[in-house]
C-alpha cells in the first residue's frame, strides 16, 4: 500500500462530505416533493368528498320541485297550443257560419278570405272550373 499523507486524507474527507451533503439535499428534495404530492392528493380527495356530499344533500324536495316545474311548463305549452287552435277555429267559424245556409259555392266563399289582397288568381281559377256553379 502507498503511504497516504494527511493532506490527501483531508481532501478525500472533504469530497466525501460534499457528496454526502449533495445526497442529503437530493433526498430532502425528494421527500419535500413526495410530501407536496401527498398534500395535493389529500386536498383533491377532500374536494371530491365535498362535491359528493353536496350532491347527496340534494333532497327529494328539490327533485320534486324541479319535476313540478317541468310538468307546469309542459301544461302551459299545451294550453298555448289549445288556445291558438281555439282562436283559429273561432276565426274560421266567423268566416264560414254566415255562408253556411246559403247555396253558394264554398270555394267562392272561402278563397277571398285566404288569398292575399289583389291576388284573385285562385278565385278566378275556381270560377273558371268546368261544372262550377255559383249563385
Amino acid at each position: 500500500m502507498l503511504p497516504v499523507d494527511s493532506m490527501q486524507l483531508g481532501h478525500v474527507k472533504e469530497e466525501l462530505l460534499k457528496l454526502t451533503k449533495k445526497e442529503i439535499m437530493a433526498q430532502r428534495r425528494l421527500d419535500r416533493r413526495a410530501e407536496e404530492t401527498e398534500q395535493n392528493n389529500s386536498r383533491l380527495s377532500v374536494m371530491a368528498q365535498r362535491g359528493q356530499d353536496r350532491k347527496a344533500e340534494e333532497t327529494e324536495e328539490k327533485i320534486n320541485s324541479r319535476l313540478s316545474a317541468m310538468v307546469q311548463h309542459a301544461r302551459d305549452r299545451r294550453l298555448n297550443v289549445i288556445t291558438i287552435r281555439y282562436k283559429l277555429f273561432m276565426q274560421l267559424e266567423l268566416i264560414f257560419t254566415p255562408n253556411l245556409f246559403r247555396r253558394e259555392c264554398w270555394v267562392c266563399v272561402s278563397l277571398p278570405h285566404f288569398s292575399l289582397p289583389g291576388n284573385d288568381a285562385l278565385f278566378d281559377i275556381a270560377r273558371a272550373t268546368p261544372g262550377h256553379v255559383c249563385m
